[in-house]
This record gives C-alpha cells, sequence and structure tokens, in this order.
C-alpha cells in the first residue's frame, strides 16, 4: 500500500522552496528564508526552529534542493518535539532548563530530532530524496559543541548552576567507608 502523502517533483531549489512553504502552512509553522546566514555564520546552510513563536528560518545560500529538505524537515521535527514535549526542556523550557539540557543532552537530542526529521521526510518522499544527516560528522559536532554546549556551560558556570561531580578522594572514602560497614 503506498503512501497517500507520497509526492515526486522536480529537484530545484524553487520547487524545494515552494514545497517548504505548503508543508509549513500544512503544520500551522511560519517559515522564513534566507540566502544566506545574516550572523556571519561559517555554515553554508541550516535552520533555526523558535518552538515557542511556532517558526523556522532556513538559511539556504547555494545549496541544492536535497539539503534544503533535509534542513527544513530536522527544524520542522524541532517543533513536533517541543509539541508533543519531547525533550521538554531543551526545546520549551526557562532559559536555566534549556542551558542545563544543552550541555548534558544537547547532542542526543538534536540526533534524536534528526531520526524524527528523516521519518517525516521519507513519509513524502520516500527514498526520492538523499538525506544530509545533522551533527554525524566531526566538523558539525565541532561545530555544535564549541557555538551551542560550551555557552550553555559557560551561562550554568558563571551561576554556579552546575551539577558539579565531588572529587575522586571524597568518592573513594565514600567506598571504603561503605565497605568496612
Amino acid at each position: 500500500m503506498e503512501n497517500s502523502k507520497m509526492i515526486s517533483f522536480k529537484k530545484t531549489r524553487k520547487s524545494a522552496l515552494e514545497f517548504c512553504r505548503m508543508v509549513a502552512n500544512l503544520y500551522e509553522v511560519n517559515l522564513i528564508v534566507y540566502d544566506r546566514m545574516s550572523r556571519g555564520g561559517t555554515l553554508k546552510q541550516g535552520g533555526l526552529a523558535t518552538p515557542k513563536k511556532n517558526r523556522i528560518q532556513l538559511y539556504v545560500g547555494g545549496v541544492n534542493s536535497d539539503i534544503i529538505i533535509s534542513v527544513f524537515f530536522h527544524e520542522l521535527a524541532h517543533i513536533m518535539c517541543a509539541r508533543n514535549s519531547i525533550y521538554h526542556a531543551f526545546h520549551n523550557g526557562t532559559a536555566k532548563q534549556r542551558a542545563r539540557a544543552m550541555v548534558y543532552h544537547g547532542l542526543q537530542a538534536e540526533r534524536y530530532v534528526d531520526k524524527v526529521g528523516h521519518a517525516m521526510c521519507k513519509e513524502w518522499f520516500g527514498t526520492a530524496i538523499k538525506w544530509r544527516k545533522a551533527y554525524r560528522n566531526v566538523n558539525e559536532t565541532y561545530w555544535f559543541k564549541f557555538n551551542q554546549v560550551l555557552p550553555s556551560y559557560m551561562y550554568l558556570k558563571m551561576r554556579g548552576l552546575l551539577n558539579v561531580k565531588k572529587n575522586r578522594e571524597t568518592r573513594s572514602r565514600r567506598n571504603q567507608n561503605s565497605q568496612a560497614a
């Protein structure tokens, strides 16, 4: 049985962006498209989902239709996870909760969202789109840790909100006392 959502389209940037706008309207999400990153970013493509504002921003300078579709569905998966309270602190928490979630579970949450986005993309296109995995290679993982995790870590450290593990001596003394008893 074939999926009723399955579609085919010309693999052009214009048709990919039209499709993204159509799906965004279907899911009641605001979509903003930029040709390049406005903050001087080093990545040529990317996206930003803002679940509280129900908005997706796509940066699609010089990329093909497969990457546009991949980035769009990744960001749409962020919105859907936020609506369904999956990784709630990561998507909808307070600043302190989001920072903690970013430090302790950020990469795990991003990879989960990527799997959900890939599944959503498969519903629409099957295998017609070559999915671009996010946060799987060394450069993207480094970028994520340097630009997302590190600022969150510093935010928590400056406010004294980190769960600091006790030093080894204290732990070893505690283990010795529990074994002696």
